[in-house]
């Protein structure tokens, strides 16, 4: 319609004919609706730009019913899923998702339609590609009244393939796959903490390859790995499933078993020693090796994994005092022989500082001729608190390292000596 001013107005004109008196009127009624035509205009245009926004998204946009059929795809499906639209809607959402992931997405979508305030977590599930191939979407989502809900989904398979892999960096070791310090000490911490809330007893097996370094030394650090990750294997095979076995480092391996374990520390002990009898074939090389092997029981040798972890180490080194190749339970007594050792090093440090040792030689005789034939050189200790300590008085081998020092023979002899304690071998 055309205003008093010459602009044109949006007009809605209705009529209905009428007789009256026999003669026929047409009866008409208009309404200005200038606001209703921008009313649908911003609507129309608010439609335009949603359709473009979703169309031309990276993410897929998915409107379900409320039984769980598929409304509505944007495009982007059939660039993340390979699916053109037409082909998924009309289906059920059901059909294409991973069996696994079928009741924790329903019930997950449940919740949603329930609480409003779970609408907006992100749910994982995975979806079957056209390809048959399963792809990780992480959608999150609104309701859109009786009609359903209205979903923002996307491609998330490669992050979370980035994700675990960090994961696995964090807790496991690279060489040997099994389980790094840092998890092992998380497992040792929920083990305890299992036990405890039972009141059921567990173990911890703390297990070290002997003279591992020799190994490294003699052939190279290639293979001292190619021998941890054979010596892996084998504990993996000996080891029962429902025990927790981890590299706790170097050549280290620890074994935490409940209470409910078939197999009693004992006799996983001697499984494992039983593992290391066949040698390791290593390239051209036959390694014969053997470990030794320390335990102890929760609650009675320890009320958490730092000590537990000690005491078993300690039972380890008492293992290797006596002989290699052997186990030993944790008893109290050997704190004290550990502290013995130790106070010992310290007194022996401080007497190669202080010059507290010398040499002294008896002659080695041949019998049948009587003749001198050589010299055989002794190391006293003259302790600065008076007492002389010879060589019967030191504990011999099972110390790693050694500590040498040159010392004159006290006859004044111009030649040099070496005096060492322990076995200067690699435990």
């Amino acid at each position: 319609m055309l205003a008093a001013d010459g602009t044109r107005i949006p007009y809605s004109f209705s009529a209905q004919r009428v007789v009256f008196e026999g003669c026929m009127y047409l009866v008409g009624m208009g309404i200005d609706i200038t606001n209703l035509r921008q009313v649908e205009d911003g609507l129309r245009h608010e439609r335009l730009m949603y359709r473009a926004i979703t169309e031309s998204a990276r993410d897929v946009t998915t409107i379900v019913s409320r039984d769980g059929t598929i409304v509505y795809e944007s495009p982007a499906v059939e660039r993340v899923l390979g699916y053109r639209p037409e082909e998924l809607v009309g289906r059920h959402l059901s059909e294409f998702l991973h069996p696994d992931d079928v009741a924790k997405t329903t019930e997950l979508l449940e919740a949603a339609i329930a609480d409003e305030s779970a609408r907006d977590r992100p749910i994982d599930y995975r979806f079957r590609h056209k390809n048959g191939e399963y792809r990780i979407l992480s959608s999150t989502g609104g309701m859109l009244g009786e009609m359903g809900m209205i979903a923002s989904s996307r491609d998330v398979t490669e992050q979370r393939a980035a994700e675990r892999e960090v994961l696995r960096l964090a807790s496991y070791d690279d060489l040997t796959r099994l389980p790094n310090r840092n998890l092992s000490l998380r497992s040792l911490e929920e083990c305890v903490a299992a036990a405890r809330a039972t009141g059921s007893a567990g173990y911890v097996l703390y297990l070290d390859i002997d003279r591992f370094k020799s190994v490294n030394d003699s052939l190279g650090h290639h293979y001292g790995d190619r021998l941890l990750q054979q010596a892996s294997d084998r504990l993996r095979a000996v080891v029962p499933a429902e025990a927790t076995l981890a590299r706790h480092g170097g050549d280290e391996f620890i074994v935490a078993l409940g209470d409910g374990c078939a197999d009693a520390p004992e006799v996983l002990a001697q499984r494992i020693l039983g593992a290391f009898r066949a040698p390791f074939a290593i390239d051209v090389h036959e390694l014969h090796v053997t470990c030794s092997i320390g335990f102890c029981c929760y609650p009675e040798d320890g009320l958490d994994v730092e000590t537990l972890l000690r005491h078993a180490d300690t039972a380890m080194y008492e293992a290797k005092a006596a002989g290699r190749n052997t186990y030993r339970r944790f008893v109290p007594e050997m704190n004290a022989r550990v502290h013995a050792t130790l106070t010992l090093a310290n007194e022996l440090h401080r007497g190669l500082a202080n010059g507290e040792f010398d040499t002294a030689y008896q002659p080695v005789i041949d019998v049948a001729t009587e003749a001198i034939v050589g010299y055989e050189a002794l190391i006293r200790w003259n302790r600065a608190d008076g007492a002389a300590i010879g060589t019967a008085g030191l504990p011999a081998g099972g110390e790693k390292g050694s500590r040498r020092r040159k010392c004159t023979p006290s006859s004044g002899e111009s030649r040099n000596l070496s005096m060492s304690f322990g076995d200067g071998n690699s435990t």
